[in-house]
């Protein structure tokens, strides 16, 4: 038999379906179809304390103890607070977000994931790496090339252009930066020959 109720269609509204599953049997299809609804409207945040202009909560209105209860577990499980995080088993650092695929198990946290080919767990060889959500830890061996030029880059742009050994730590007021050693016998910027007015020492 399809339940219905006014504004209601099963069929077309398949998490309140899901709600009602959820309940179990031992109401009228009418209670049952109210009642999922309800749970429904509490796992989307409707508050069960709010009071209206008569000064009454939600459950003070429902005669029957059965779904008040089951109302209360909805709202209980909506206000549980969520599972501590673990600490990944390799570096120790951050928490584990990682699932490895087909093993299932979650241990590590994204930068250590990157490098395994095996679950440090069972050894099983790991096939797929998702985070929470289902989405997928991945890195070809183009993108892993393109990070490590970026990274040079990066680096790169920290030394000194001069000795290439020391981090620049010093700006011409012509914008340009050397490190102080290098920058000692220099009258014009090495960059862009302007003479040097003002040296500015930078602090990291």
């Amino acid at each position: 038999m399809r339940h219905t109720m006014p504004g209601v269609d099963l069929e077309k509204t398949p998490e309140i379906a899901k709600v009602m599953q959820e309940l179990g049997g031992g109401l009228e299809p009418e209670q049952a179809l109210a009642t999922a609804v309800a749970c429904y409207l509490i796992d989307c945040g409707a508050e069960l304390r709010h009071r209206n202009n008569q000064g009454k909560t939600p459950l003070e209105h429902i005669a029957d103890a059965r779904i008040a209860q089951m109302m209360q577990k909805f709202a209980q499980r909506k206000m549980s607070p969520p599972p501590p995080l673990v600490e990944c088993m390799s570096c120790c650092e951050m928490s584990n977000c990682v699932t490895f695929e087909p093993c299932g198990h979650m241990i590590v946290c994204i930068h250590c994931s990157r490098r395994m080919k095996k679950c440090i767990k069972c050894q099983i060889v790991i096939e797929h790496k998702k985070m929470p959500g289902g989405l997928r830890v991945e890195v070809s061996d183009e993108d892993l090339s393109i990070l490590r030029t970026r990274l040079q880059e990066m680096e790169d742009k920290q030394m000194c252009s001069i000795c290439m050994e020391r981090p620049n730590n010093l700006v011409f007021d012509c914008g340009h930066l050397v490190c102080q050693e290098c920058a000692k016998p220099l009258k014009a910027c090495h960059m862009c020959r302007r003479p040097i007015k003002q040296r500015i020492a930078m602090y990291q």
